[in-house]
Parts: structure tokens; C-alpha cells; sequence
């Protein structure tokens, strides 16, 4: 169902064009097929970044490479934001308030943890309230809370985020979060940390996920 729902207007209008005759019109398609064939390619690597991520945590004492070093701020936040649907106006509506600091996590994992809840957070507010994202230190570990005003979750439905399984009624702004949220989850476990999410129906949603800091000496991952 993710991967069909793009792919009907892709092989809609790629038949209708061959038959019309009308530059205004083709060009309206031609915008759609594009449009679609973005949402469809962002859904094939989501999958792809899942199973690979299933794949490691099989893998008897996997281990992400410890010399991966990332160092958070706001203005790397920022630009993580420049990768989301711009629709979703994830720069205007963000506010983000950092201490910046050295985590145990390479670049592009940090990049698709902190994507997939910013994202996850903005779909969920609908319209054009705003969402917020801290970081802070304690201890070892390094927290990043996204906090959204959305209509909140069921703690059955927080139980359901699996790759499979979306959560709550409206389809058409919810597709791909169970499996964004997913892939959050592993990744973050991988590194030896944590993901909580704490909501209640109705209200907002908070999600937090917690990595190691650069001065930790920590195992990331040990399969049993």
C-alpha cells in the first residue's frame, strides 16, 4: 500500500498524456507524475534503510564504527530541515533551541533521525502551528525532544509503531510514519541509545531520543 499509493497517478497520467493535446494541461500532469515520483523514491529508500538497519541488528556483535563523530547545532539542524518536502514549510514552522555537542553517531544517521521526527511532528500538527526541538546534555548521553501541538496518540498506537503499522485515521497526511518512525527507533538503539514517545489523545506529542556523547566509552549494539 506505501509504494502504490504514489504510483497510481504515476501510471495514470503517463497514459492519459499520450493522448492529450493540450500543452497547459500535459504540463499540470507532468507536474503530478514528478510530484509522485518523489514521494514514491523517498518511500523505496525509507524501506531500504529499514532493512538494512534489520540486517545489522541480526548480525551477531555489530557494531557501528566508534569514529563516527557528529557534532549538533542548530545551524547543522537547519540544514537538515533544506531535505523535507517543502510544503511541510519545515523551516518557517521549527523553532529549535540546541546545545551544541559532539555525539557518537555518524552525520547522516544523526541527519535521518532528526528528519524523520521533525517530519513525523509537522504532519502531525497539520496546518501552520509550529513544533519545537531541544538538545541537551546529561550525563553521557545527549536528548533530542521534538514536541508538536497534533491531536496526540493512543497508547495502543504508540505500541503499533512498527514498520508496518501507521497510526490514527487521516491517510492522506499519515502515509510512511510508522515506518520514519521505525527507522528512528533501530538506529538509535544501534548506537546504544533510547526512543521514547509520550502522548496522550488529544493533545501534543512529545518524541525523545537519547545517543551517546562523544566522551562515552560504550558498546553500541550486541546481538544475544
Amino acid at each position: 500500500h506505501e509504494l502504490r499509493t504514489p504510483l497510481v497517478p504515476i501510471l495514470g497520467y503517463a497514459e492519459m498524456i499520450e493522448t492529450e493535446e493540450d500543452p497547459v494541461v500535459i504540463k499540470d500532469m507532468v507536474k503530478i507524475i514528478g510530484y509522485s515520483s518523489k514521494i514514491l523514491h523517498k518511500r523505496i529508500e525509507k524501506f531500504l534503510i529499514y532493512k538494512d538497519l534489520c540486517v545489522k541488528e541480526k548480525g551477531k556483535n555489530f557494531l557501528f564504527n566508534k569514529q563516527d563523530k557528529t557534532r549538533i547545532s542548530s545551524n547543522l539542524v537547519c540544514n537538515y530541515l533544506l531535505s523535507i518536502q517543502e510544503d511541510l514549510n519545515a523551516r518557517e514552522r521549527t523553532k529549535i533551541n540546541l546545545q551544541p555537542q559532539t555525539l557518537c553517531i555518524s552525520d547522516w544517521h544523526l541527519q535521518t533521525v532528526v528528519t524523520e521526527l521533525i517530519e513525523n511532528g509537522l504532519k502531525f500538527s497539520g496546518g501552520n502551528s509550529n513544533i519545537s526541538l531541544e538538545g541537551f546534555t546529561k550525563d553521557d548521553s545527549y536528548f533530542i525532544t521534538v514536541r508538536d501541538n497534533g491531536r496526540g496518540m493512543s497508547k495502543n498506537e504508540i505500541k503499533a509503531i512498527t514498520a508496518f503499522n501507521k497510526f490514527g485515521e487521516d491517510k492522506l497526511s499519515e502515509h510512511g510514519l510508522g515506518l520514519g518512525l521505525a527507522i528512528v527507533k533501530k538506529i538509535v538503539e544501534l548506537h546504544g541509545g533510547s526512543f521514547n514517545i509520550n502522548s496522550e489523545k488529544g493533545n501534543s506529542t512529545t518524541c525523545e531520543v537519547s545517543l551517546p556523547v562523544e566522551s562515552k566509552d560504550y558498546k553500541i549494539f550486541e546481538a544475544n
